[in-house]
């Protein structure tokens, strides 16, 4: 019984005097001062405690020491912080109280003293415009003032549709301002290295027309300007204001379309749509669950949609090394590339997600990681790009040194072909010539400008009194001398030029106006009866090229015609003057009889 008495005595001396709450000085020359030693915390599952009932005891029992990491990864209720303050100087004093997370989507500083709210400062992501703080700052700051003497207790109350966390540092001027410049110059860095990786690939795309090279450029301006300076709350505390009404959503849209365009940026990269289609297919059911992340915040969005698209962002991160390391294995080249740049970003992004959600530490490494494995993908990508760039110049190069090499065995192949087929249609073009020395029909071709071809039959140069290789003008040679009337032969003429150049359904229109039948008076002085057959001799594109001329002199055939009849004419007259000499002489002998 007395053993059991000295237990219990121990435990309850323990739960009253451990961790004590201690009241802190702040002074000008405080420095940073980190608060989670002090500092004690309440876990509101319902958040219905309100500050008034903090003040009057009812919640003592519930106070409990706030960790160094401070992390409370997702939660839905809200936390209360508290701690308290002094200032011993005989001054007054104006310190900055700062809670080094931004995604906090409500948070609310009272200062009590006297068992009273001195102020009530309300704040936080779901507020419209930029969040409602002291300073304007990246992360909530505000100003403490402490009159000599006095003694405040600070109460802090927050709550988050993000895995946040509430480290609190009290700092005085100097350190203040020297922190704050050093974290804009750190941040603006950075905003402006992934800003001109961003505008250089983007002017690289409007060269060369590479999608790759604006996937690129879309991932790192979503990832680093969206999410990763949304979750430093560089997004809120400067372009929140450009989209008031979602500046809670902010962070959730960013990530999804950080993820949307990653997905189709290493697609692209890889080449995976034409060497993995089975892969790819997979990764775009990736995408569309990081579009569906990235459109829902518009519509509807509390905690639950946050830890979706946390969810989607970290298998897709996941499946992302893991294929890009697999197939680096396989000795893929590019995959390897890629892997080795965003392991940097992956490692990166999950430190700092395990931090926030309290599983590591919170220290300067953790909490900035993000930013190191930024800067590192961000240029190790950009590099693997260039790499992408030459490996595909050169196999433009290999490309155009095949084409060129097939093409000179293709012309030289063409150029043993065209010359048999030369050998082939000149040996044709003698056996024509032949042809045509020896038929005995007059035959030329008729060209556009009314000239005849060197190509005729040596009955028509005979015919016409032209040598060989000359060539005839049918206006001036042949039409000239036709026994034709001036309108007629006009008519013959704009017809032969009217077909040439046309179709054939223009040449058997014009048919009608070129003669069949017509006399030549040949520049010997005489006379031939010829006869004239006009065909028409399609080109490659169908269009009449020449018209061929095939003339038959009948001039002998018509003489002998001429004395035939003549002939036949004689011995009919002699007929009949036979006849009637017969019917005399019967008619004499009828009368003597």
């Amino acid at each position: 019984m007395k053993y059991a008495l000295l237990i219990l005595l121990g435990l309850l001396q323990t739960q009253l005097f451990a961790n004590p709450e201690i009241t802190v000085d702040i002074t000008d020359e405080s420095g940073f001062t980190a608060m989670h030693p002090y500092a004690r915390v309440i876990k509101d599952d319902s958040s219905r405690i309100m500050i008034d009932e903090l003040i009057e005891g009812r919640h003592d029992n519930r106070w409990q020491p706030l960790d160094e990491s401070a992390s409370f990864g997702f939660y839905e209720g809200t936390v209360w912080v508290r701690f308290t303050v002094h200032n011993p100087s005989p001054l007054p004093l104006k310190s900055f109280l700062q809670i080094g997370c931004a995604i906090l989507s409500d948070i609310t500083l009272y200062e009590v003293a006297d068992h009273r709210v001195l102020r009530e400062k309300v704040g936080g992501l779901k507020y419209p415009g930029r969040p409602n703080y002291d300073v304007n700052n990246r992360i909530p700051t505000y100003v403490l003032a402490l009159d000599p003497g006095q003694t405040k207790t600070i109460y802090l109350r927050a709550a988050s549709s993000y895995p946040f966390e509430l480290p609190t540092h009290i700092m005085d001027r100097a350190t203040f301002a020297k922190r704050a410049s050093g974290d804009r110059l750190a941040f603006g860095l950075f905003m402006g290295v992934v800003l001109v990786m961003a505008l250089y690939n983007l002017v690289i795309f409007g060269v060369l027309n590479d999608r790759v090279y604006l996937y690129y450029s879309l991932t790192i301006l979503c990832t680093h300007f969206g999410a990763i300076m949304g979750s430093f709350g560089i997004l809120h505390a400067y372009m929140a204001s450009l989209v008031p009404h979602y500046s809670n959503e902010l962070i959730v849209i960013a990530e999804g379309a950080s993820c949307f365009f990653g997905v189709y940026f290493f697609l692209a990269f890889l080449r995976a749509e034409n060497e993995m289609p089975r892969m790819y297919r997979m990764f775009r059911i990736w995408a569309a669950a990081s579009f569906i992340a990235m459109v829902l915040p518009f519509f509807y969005f509390n905690l639950y949609v946050t830890m979706f698209a946390n969810f989607v962002v970290q298998s897709i991160l996941a499946a992302i090394f893991v294929v890009s390391f697999w197939m680096s294995y396989k000795g893929h080249q590019r995959s390897f590339r890629f892997f080795f740049a965003w392991s940097f970003f992956l490692i990166s992004a999950s430190v700092y997600m395990l931090k926030t959600q309290g599983f590591i530490p919170t220290n300067f490494w953790t909490s900035y990681s993000p930013i190191f494995g930024g800067v590192l993908e961000v240029v190790l990508l950009s590099l693997a790009l260039v790499d992408r760039l030459n490996e595909s110049r050169r196999e433009k190069t290999r490309v155009q040194e095949t084409l060129i090499s097939t093409q000179k065995a293709i012309s030289k192949e063409l150029e043993q072909k065209v010359a048999e087929k030369s050998y082939q249609l000149q040996e044709n073009i003698d056996s024509i010539q032949q042809i045509l020395d020896h038929v005995p029909v007059g035959i030329l071709s008729v060209l556009p400008g009314l000239k005849t071809d060197e190509r005729c039959s040596t009955y028509a140069r005979d015919f016409f009194g032209i040598e060989r290789g000359q060539t005839l003008d049918i206006e001036l040679d042949f039409a000239a001398r036709l026994t034709l009337s001036p309108d007629r032969r006009a008519r013959m003429l704009e017809a032969i030029r009217a077909s040439l150049g046309e179709s054939i359904f223009t040449f058997e229109i014009n048919l009608g106006q070129l003669p069949h039948e017509v006399c030549y008076h040949s520049p010997h002085g005489r006379t031939h009866e010829i006869e004239l057959n006009w065909t028409a001799i399609l080109g490659s594109d169908d269009q009449v090229a020449r018209i061929m001329l095939t003339i038959v002199d009948n001039t002998e055939l018509a003489q002998a015609q001429k004395n035939a009849e003549q002939e036949s004419l004689s011995r009919n007259t002699l007929g009949e003057m036979m006849l009637q000499k017969s019917q005399r002489i019967h008619t004499f002998l009828a009368s003597c009889g």
